[in-house]
């Protein structure tokens, strides 16, 4: 019985440790996102229109259309 609830156990670690990943990655994704809205290329609007289409603002608007979903 003690094997059985050590399985479990197991699983509920690699369980929150797949969840701990999930939110770290989606943090640094808003970090890279509002690095680049302090920065100063932001107030060019050359720059931006290279910008929207990268991955990092794909992501962030992935990341937007995913808040509470989780």
């Amino acid at each position: 019985m003690a094997k059985r609830y050590g399985h479990y156990s197991q699983v509920l670690k690699d369980e929150i440790n797949k969840r701990d990943k999930i939110i770290a990655d989606k943090n640094a994704k808003i970090d890279r996102f509002s690095k680049f809205l302090n920065s100063s290329k932001f107030n060019s609007g050359d720059e931006l229109d290279r910008y929207i289409n990268t991955s990092d603002v794909q992501d962030w608007l992935e990341l937007i259309k995913g808040v509470g979903c989780e």
